[in-house]
């Protein structure tokens, strides 16, 4: 299938999944998969869509360190940065953990985008669980958020636990982490402004044209630009949704 996109033109594969970390397909793994995609003439990227914390091995960090093709972009779920709130969602870390793995990414690759989802107004969550979130997040640096409000679904274990949170407690604490989000996002592009960075063209329009980067920050670029192009470009301009230009 890879090589059939390839023959169409692609440039970079998106590997997507529920669990991803966990294919198997008789003796190979993801980083087998990650490897032989690698392969690929035709291919200059691979991106990870999104993979839980436990599958994200030394193994992996270091394949992604050394291959230009892997993406320098992990999305791992965090859901909630209290160890208390973690283990009544039944997930299977700790933050130390989290933060460990974090810590490993970063060193290998000081460029690399950690992004993440949380959920706000689990049952139980207190004032204190939801700071001890918000610090998590600052200390580990994310580049990105997807903050989302619990909401009870029948028939759900968690729908039936006590200390179901006030809606307009949860409302409140998602607005404060989208806020946190969008900053860190800030900072991190920021960090991108005035020098060269390689970027995927993929959509092109008259005298405009707009990609990612490798760490997924998306970059705006005038001048006549092709689809699927890849090229370097030095964006000195950060815009108010946190894209930038060139």
């Amino acid at each position: 299938q890879a090589l059939e996109c390839t023959s169409l033109g692609a440039k970079e594969l998106v590997l997507i999944g529920i669990n991803i970390g966990l294919y198997k397909d008789k003796d190979q793994t993801l980083i087998d998969v990650l490897k032989q995609l690698a392969d690929i003439p035709e291919l200059v990227r691979i991106r990870i869509s999104s993979i839980e914390l436990p599958h994200v091995t030394r193994e992996l960090i270091e394949l992604i360190a050394r291959n230009a093709k892997l993406c320098h972009h992990l999305h791992i779920p965090l859901q909630s940065g209290s160890d208390s709130i973690l283990q009544a969602m039944g997930r299977p870390y700790t933050t130390e953990e989290f933060l460990r793995t974090a810590q490993l990414a970063k060193e290998l690759m000081p460029d690399i985008a950690l992004t993440t989802d949380v959920i706000v107004g689990f049952p139980g969550e207190t004032e204190d669980d939801f700071n001890k979130t918000v610090q998590f997040i600052k200390k580990v640096g994310f580049s990105l958020l997807h903050v989302f409000k619990y909401s009870a679904l029948p028939g759900t274990k968690a729908a039936a636990l006590a200390q179901q949170v006030e809606t307009s407690i949860v409302s409140s604490r998602s607005d404060q982490l989208i806020a946190l989000g969008k900053l860190l996002e800030k900072e991190f592009a920021t960090k991108l402004l005035n020098r060269p960075i390689n970027v995927l063209f993929e959509n092109v329009s008259a005298n405009k044209a707009y990609g990612f980067t490798s760490n997924y920050v998306k970059i705006y670029a005038q001048g006549n630009h092709t689809l699927g192009e890849y090229c370097t470009i030095t964006p000195t301009k950060l815009d108010t949704d946190n894209t930038l230009s060139a």
